[in-house]
């Protein structure tokens, strides 16, 4: 894995399957960046945001406050708008299959009903048993998540008939931020040491071991196309292609 400088300082990034980046800065602004384009300014102000592999984008203010992006699609994947949803978070993340969890800054987890790719907005948010301060959700309802301790989570019973699940694993390690693709884990300690863990699979949903990973990070994002993209204390974005 070799770890690629961009330009531009953020506080957190993500991107999807087409390459397309999101990412916010110190100031709270949003920016987008097309598939080897530059990066372009976005109406709004976030602190955190989440994108799935299709273009979804979901995001919390400073207030807690949720908002969607709206009119993204593969012809103008910057979107139009952003719509407010209902509730309170700090953090909040959409899987590939439109799915979104969610944590409030009571570190109390949320599922939101009803969303996916037909419905991104979803109906509602129900309550989930546990706690986290951050959350990522990733491919066939793959849910991975840390708590105040930086203990890491994985949700047990995803499926189809009920993408909210039935309970927690618990996973070997201390990270302070996770994100899971396609079929590995990642994510970085209280140091900002960045971790990969392998044999992630519906058979394995808790993987196989944790392998460290050269550099320094504070957050980090991976995509179901294994593109890995983060930001470290100095707010510089890096990224890799599988």
């Amino acid at each position: 894995m070799a770890w690629r400088k961009i330009d531009g300082e953020l506080r957190c990034v993500e991107s999807d399957q087409q390459g397309n980046v999101w990412g916010v800065n110190k100031h709270q602004d949003i920016w987008f960046r097309p598939h080897n384009g530059a990066w372009t300014k976005i109406d709004g102000k976030l602190v955190q945001l989440s994108v799935n592999e299709h273009g979804i984008v979901w995001g919390v203010n400073a207030q807690d406050d949720i908002y969607m992006r709206t009119g993204t699609s593969k012809m103008n994947p910057a979107g139009s708008g952003w719509q407010k949803i209902d509730g309170k978070l700090t953090h909040v993340s959409v899987g590939e299959d439109g799915t979104v969890w969610g944590v409030n800054r009571g570190q109390d987890i949320y599922f939101r009903t009803g969303a996916s790719g037909m419905n991104p907005a979803g109906h509602g948010w129900q309550k989930i048993d546990g706690q986290l301060k951050q959350i990522a959700v990733g491919s066939r309802f793959r849910v991975w998540g840390c708590n105040a301790a930086d203990d890491i989570y994985v949700r047990t019973g995803c499926h189809s008939g009920n993408r909210a699940g039935t309970g927690w694993a618990k996973v070997d390690g201390k990270l302070k931020w996770v994100s899971i693709g396609k079929d590995f884990a990642i994510g970085c300690n209280a140091q900002d040491d960045i971790y990969r863990r392998d044999g992630v699979s519906d058979m394995n949903p808790l993987g196989v071991g944790w392998t460290k990973v050269e550099g320094k990070l504070r957050t980090v994002h991976v995509n179901d196309r294994g593109h890995i993209w983060g930001v470290n204390a100095a707010d510089a974005i890096y990224g890799i292609a599988p």
